[in-house]
């Protein structure tokens, strides 16, 4: 299986590019993100997956592993295809996705283009624990919630000050809330930022 791609840009489009490698060009689709990263002769490396089905072959490119990774943790939630979530990580940053999922913020999953209430609810029940759940889980050792959302934000890839400024926003009835609702509500802060 093709497993990474390195050569130049040859062209893209909305939702995808072409890469020249030993004069051989491979049209990949990508997120919306890493697509307004590159530009035309531009030499990169992109981590690829291969999806294969019975009446098509499509690759799909990512700038770096931990976005391929996740696209294909995605894959592994029932009725959820390659294109629907190569359009999650097109919208979504990857560690506000991630704490969407784990928060079981379906509201802000659901402001995605393509993802239904239902589909938004299924990727919180079948993700919820592959992605880190632990990290949001009530710490009894005598961490405040508030350190624990910071942690969970650390864990998701947030910096220590981007995490600091979201928590610090949190108003005293949010900061009574159990860690879920702190951490929606830390997301919903973030998307609006």
């Amino acid at each position: 299986m093709i497993a990474l791609l390195k050569g130049h840009v040859q062209s893209t489009s909305t939702d995808c590019v072409v890469i020249t490698v030993g004069g051989v060009g491979f049209k990949a689709f990508m997120p919306l993100s890493n697509l307004n990263s590159i530009h035309l002769g531009q030499e990169i490396t992109v981590y690829t997956h291969l999806h294969v089905r019975e009446d098509t072959l499509a690759l799909f490119a990512f700038l770096n592993e931990d976005e391929l990774n996740f696209f294909k943790i995605l894959l592994t939630v029932s009725g959820l295809g390659p294109k629907l979530a190569l359009v999650l990580l097109s919208q979504k940053d990857l560690a506000r996705l991630k704490l969407a999922i784990a928060a079981g913020d379906t509201k802000a999953l659901s402001a995605v283009n393509g993802i239904g209430k239902k589909t938004a609810e299924r990727l919180c029940l079948e993700l919820k624990d592959k992605i880190g759940a632990t990290a949001l889980s009530l710490n009894t050792g005598g961490i405040s919630l508030q350190d624990e959302v910071m942690e969970a934000l650390l864990s998701l890839g947030y910096s220590t000050s981007e995490a600091a400024q979201a928590v610090s926003h949190l108003t005293p009835e949010q900061r009574q809330k159990n860690i879920e609702e702190q951490i929606s509500a830390v997301l919903k802060y973030m998307d609006n930022s």
